[in-house]
Parts: C-alpha cells; sequence; structure tokens
C-alpha cells in the first residue's frame, strides 16, 4: 500500500505568440519534453503527474489537453515504468490517448562520471507516437549543493497519427538550475523532427515537494517496506513543442 500519495494540478495561464500546430507527446521522463538521465521514481516509489494545457494551431482552432496524466513507479534502484492517459478536446470532441513508459539508468551519477540511461514511450489513439532515447548528464556541485544539472541526449521518434507518418533523430540539450530545496527552472532545446514544423523546447518552473514530503506525519495506514508517495508539479513559461507552441501548461 502506498504510505502517501500527492498530485498538484499547476497550470499557467499565459499566452505565448507564435505559430502552432498539432501537439508533439513526450512521455515524462525528467525534463518537460525530453528525457533526462536521473530517475523520477526511486525503488517502490509512486509519482503521480497531472497536468493540462491549452494550444492553438495556424488555423485558429483550440485544443484543450485535460487531463493529461502519468503515473511512475520505481521498479528497481535503476529502473521505471508508468502508464499515461491523455484527453484532447476540441471542437466539441474528447479524444483520448493512452500509452507507456519507462527508464533504464545504465549508470547512476557521480561526482567523477555522468549518468546514462534509456528511455522510450509508447502512445497510442487519439495520439500515435513512439520514441526512444539514451541520454548523459550530471550534477554539478558547490559546497555540497547542486548548482546544475545538466542533460544532453539523442532521440528517436516516429508519429503515426499524421497522414504522412515519418520518424526522425533529434538531438537535445536541457539543464535544471535549483531555486532552494523545492524549486527550479528547467531549460531545454532539441533540433527539429522532420515531421515537425519547429524544434522542440521549453522554459519553466518546477517544484518537487522534497520540503512537505520530508515534513509529513507518518501515516496510520500499513505500508509495504520501502514503498513510498511522492509528488511534484511544473509551470512551463513557454514551450514549443515541435509542431506547435503552447501557450501553458503544468506537470
Amino acid at each position: 500500500m502506498i504510505k502517501s500519495l500527492r498530485f498538484l494540478l499547476a497550470v499557467l495561464a499565459l499566452r505565448v505568440c507564435g505559430s502552432a500546430g498539432a501537439q508533439t507527446v513526450y512521455g515524462p521522463g525528467g525534463l518537460f519534453v525530453h528525457p533526462s538521465a536521473f530517475l523520477s521514481a526511486h525503488r517502490g516509489a509512486v509519482l503521480l503527474n497531472v497536468s493540462g494545457f491549452t494550444q492553438q494551431d495556424d488555423t485558429g482552432v483550440t485544443s484543450t489537453w485535460v487531463p493529461v496524466i502519468s503515473l511512475d513507479y520505481g521498479i528497481a534502484e535503476s529502473a521505471e515504468v508508468g502508464a499515461l492517459y491523455i484527453n484532447r478536446h476540441v471542437e466539441g470532441d474528447n479524444k483520448s490517448s493512452g500509452g507507456a513508459f519507462g527508464k533504464y539508468q545504465i549508470q547512476p551519477d557521480g561526482p567523477n562520471r555522468p549518468a546514462i540511461a534509456i528511455a522510450g514511450s509508447f502512445v497510442g489513439g487519439d495520439v500515435e507516437q513512439s520514441s526512444l532515447a539514451g541520454v548523459v548528464g550530471h550534477r554539478f556541485e558547490k559546497d555540497g549543493r547542486t548548482i546544475l544539472a545538466l542533460h544532453v541526449g539523442v532521440q528517436w521518434a516516429r508519429r503515426a497519427d499524421i497522414p504522412d507518418p515519418k520518424d526522425d533523430f533529434s538531438g537535445y540539450i536541457g539543464a535544471l538550475v535549483p531555486l532552494g530545496r523545492d524549486w527550479g527552472i528547467i531549460g531545454e532545446i532539441g533540433t527539429k523532427l522532420n515531421f515537425n514544423i519547429e524544434p522542440a523546447s521549453a522554459v519553466g518552473v518546477q517544484w518537487t515537494g522534497q520540503s512537505a514530503q520530508a515534513s509529513a506525519p507518518a501515516s496510520s495506514t500499513p505500508a509495504a517496506a520501502g514503498t513510498t508517495g511522492s509528488s511534484s508539479a511544473s509551470a512551463i513559461l513557454w514551450e514549443a513543442e515541435g509542431e506547435g507552441v503552447v501557450r501553458s501548461r503544468g506537470r
């Protein structure tokens, strides 16, 4: 049983100018739109993410993506798996997608070596997309505190729900700058996939809830050994996920 499980819906309503098209969906993975080399859910931990955003395409049609739900579970010290559900509301219709994702950390981060991980995801239904990525990442510290986490990766992705299904490779880089124990700023950018209008990129704020988790009273409900619950949320200030510029999003 889960000792404690929290989630936060964070939606930041900011208008972003720019062209937009169909949404490019990526499975959860540490950054906003690309996988990181770090694990989100450690062994026995459950991580629930709930998010939502709106988008306007080049023709002026607005679609609302609510809810976007992912449930992540740490199956080992070096691996995590999860499920993903997406509901898209456009022109009076609700269209659903579902899928799965996973990550295996080949090597954990250390003082003199980077973390190395592979990650993959599959989404089917309204949106049909598969992806596989390899990424390295490292935390840079000063006086025992992380001042920067940097990730560099290569990703293969295939989009099958478009009129002309395509697949392509892209490179990306992402960074996290911590702002205390709970907060951080994330920025990332990738090269353009051939089925997208523009590169996938994002800048936003992340909340991890570590302080709240540490100060929470012990639950009276028995829990399985090593099983915990945790939460995180983030608000994207600007995001261009391949084919579209997203106005607002929390995750």
